[in-house]
């Protein structure tokens, strides 16, 4: 098939997934990074998504064809010219399944987190440790091999990327000159209200309370104590403070111990289910509709790797919303907090915490000039997106 013919029909291009992009629960950030993916493909390309989560299942939503319940991959042979996976660490992954097979498509990683340092966090510094990050090791170098090119949401996870492949020998002097990762970030849709949505306000709080909201799951590498402990701090100078922890168990991980530690601090301050309040996980439209009403998003990191190379949604999302964020992360969006000015940075003590908190909420001008700064937040992750060098690689493979 000649190039000009080849690039006339669309092409059809098949994202893998392991988690649920079919109901709408999707709060997870791999799904809505996948979906994310699939629907800004759609825009060129015939567009599917399949997941080995749920059961047997099929469904249309908007231009996207989506299965669930995939669990044998040899639908994808011969039907797909483009074939999009994740990055994982499990050898039941259907990233790593896929990876050993020989089917002759191009395939693109997606790399847009730091899953080996995420886990180096959750692995102990024992032989047997060792033994088990380097089997999770052996998993990750597999499916990169079998990717012909890549994408991940930052520059800084660019340079990163380069220097593994280039170990891995994907880059050599046969492909140098040509580009292998793609930078595409994510944006998140904010305008979803397609369902009865409740308010925080209304239901669950007063209408004139200041709301502080921690997002997202406790995980090894995040730290919400330090902002356990300044909320007595904080409702010394403004008695109506609350704070959300919103979706901080997450229902599928395994990583209980790190909620739990929060809940006993929280009871420890006197202020659990009064001021410091834990809303189970919600849906992507709940979570979104929540979030929109707080005044003050907060996320701090444990000093790693992991913090450095990641792409926070949890940050992505409020100041999409216009919400401002205060942050101790290295990674790229709490860097643009700063450029921005769109919150603020601390070093993630207790007392500078609940100083720069209480400052934020008393000053109803700096409130206004930073959720103003947030609008930039877009501009900018639209500047570094290579979503058209994506396209036209898609489109001129034969």
């Amino acid at each position: 098939m000649n190039k000009q013919l080849s690039n006339f029909i669309k092409k059809k291009i098949l994202i893998l997934s392991d988690v649920d992009v079919i109901g709408n629960n999707r709060t997870s950030s791999m799904a809505i990074r996948q979906k994310f993916l699939a629907n800004l493909l759609s825009k060129n390309f015939d567009v599917s998504l399949a997941s080995t989560f749920g059961k047997q299942k099929e469904k249309k939503i908007g231009k996207i064809n989506i299965k669930s319940g995939v669990s044998n991959l040899n639908f994808i042979k011969n039907n797909y010219d483009v074939v999009i996976i994740g990055l994982a660490s499990n050898n039941n992954s259907v990233y790593y399944k896929y990876s050993k097979k020989n089917f002759n498509i191009l395939t693109i990683v997606d790399l847009y987190y730091s899953i080996i340092f995420e886990k180096l966090i959750t692995i102990e510094n024992t032989i047997e440790g060792i033994n088990i990050f380097k089997n999770k090791l052996k998993v990750v170098l597999q499916i990169l091999k079998k990717g012909n090119h890549f994408i991940c949401a930052t520059p800084k996870q660019r340079i990163y990327l380069l220097g593994v492949l280039s170990a891995l020998g994907q880059i050599n002097p046969s492909n140098i000159l040509k580009s292998h990762i793609f930078i595409i970030p994510t944006l998140i849709d904010v305008n979803n209200n397609k369902y009865k949505i409740k308010n925080l306000r209304k239901t669950i709080l007063n209408k004139n309370d200041k709301i502080i909201l921690w997002l997202g799951g406790i995980y090894p590498w995040f730290d919400p104590l330090p902002l356990i402990n300044a909320m007595p701090m904080i409702i010394k100078n403004i008695p109506n403070t609350k704070l959300i922890m919103l979706g901080a168990k997450h229902p599928t991980t395994q990583y209980d111990d790190y909620y739990n530690e929060a809940v006993i601090k929280a009871k420890k301050t006197g202020l659990y289910k009064k001021s410091i309040i834990f809303i189970n996980w919600v849906n992507e439209t709940q979570s979104l509709e929540y979030t929109s009403q707080v005044d003050l998003n907060i996320i701090l990191s444990k000093k790693s790797l992991e913090d450095e190379f990641a792409f926070r949604t949890r940050i992505l999302t409020p100041v999409m919303l216009g919400i401002p964020t205060i942050t101790n992360g290295q990674d790229y969006i709490s860097q643009l907090i700063i450029k921005n000015g769109a919150g603020f940075v601390t070093n993630g003590k207790s007392k500078e915490l609940a100083k720069q908190i209480t400052d934020i909420l008393n000053n109803e001008k700096l409130m206004q000039r930073m959720k103003k700064n947030t609008k930039y937040f877009k501009r900018d992750l639209l500047k570094i997106s290579e979503i058209d060098s994506l396209n036209k690689l898609v489109r001129e493979n034969p």
